[in-house]
């Protein structure tokens, strides 16, 4: 099977400063991964590289199987998903007055946007994935209307309803409270564990947010791939402690990593 992201050798350089440095990372399928490190250390510009919105100074990069420069970057696209508080915040300000089930249609069709009419197909889909993340009483709330949570569960639902092969989450649980962080976090759950769901890359600062359904993870320091792999093997009490420069004692409860620190910097 095709893997699912595959970078090699990637650099980005921007003017004189080094962004990326020669960073390997395979996605296969059936995988799971947090993206963690300190800001700064380019977790941004990798995303960007792998929505094909920024071109690397250097290396290959090829994702769902197409290698970047042989494909058509925007119908691409229309199989990759992207929740973040940002994204929320520019359909807030450019589409308030769409209504929750207009931009789920809209997901179904790749649409960042709301449309105005659906088949009956799409509206059916909808329908039950409203349901299950309980916005089925919403769905003709314009998005102005919702609290963040709310919002954050629309964009949710898009990905669900498009029946897309990777879905990048860019710390989407930002601005939320601890309730409504949780209920994210299961939300998204039952989409990771949904059969034939997307896979997941979880950016993060906090470790606690990374779920049992999570199988990898990837350290990125100054630019580097500074460890990655097996969740357990990455998110340790040495690993984390060089990557944030700061030392830690990671604790395991139900699966979540929660990381204290041991002594101040």
């Amino acid at each position: 099977m095709q893997n699912i992201v595959e970078l090699r050798k990637v650099s980005w350089q921007r003017g004189d400063d080094q962004i990326l440095c020669e960073v390997d990372w395979t996605i296969s399928p059936g995988q799971h991964w947090a993206l963690l490190g300190p800001n700064g250390a380019g977790k941004s510009s990798l995303l960007n590289i792998i929505n094909g919105y920024q071109w690397p100074t250097s290396g290959t990069v090829s994702v769902l199987g197409h290698p970047f420069g042989a494909v058509d970057l925007r119908e691409l696209r229309k199989n990759i998903g992207w929740i973040s508080s940002a994204v929320t915040e520019w359909l807030v300000t450019h589409h308030a007055s769409d209504t929750v089930e207009t931009l789920i249609w809209g997901g179904f069709e790749g649409r960042l946007t709301g449309v105005a009419s659906a088949s009956d197909e799409t509206k059916n889909r909808a329908r039950e994935v409203m349901g299950r993340l309980e916005l089925d009483t919403m769905g003709h709330r314009m998005l102005s209307q919702l609290s963040q949570g709310q919002r954050q569960r629309v964009l949710l639902a898009r990905a669900w309803v498009a029946n897309l092969r990777l879905l990048i989450l860019d710390e989407p649980t930002q601005g939320l409270d601890l309730r409504g962080r949780e209920q994210f976090l299961d939300d998204l759950s039952q989409l990771a564990e949904d059969d034939g769901g997307p896979a997941v890359i979880y950016v993060t600062h906090q470790t606690e947010e990374i779920m049992p359904w999570v199988t990898h993870a990837l350290l990125l320091r100054n630019g580097r791939a500074e460890k990655g792999g097996p969740k357990p093997a990455v998110l340790s009490n040495a690993s984390l402690s060089r990557c944030y420069e700061v030392p830690v004692r990671v604790e395991w409860h139900e699966g979540r990593p929660w990381v204290r620190v041991t002594k101040s910097p």
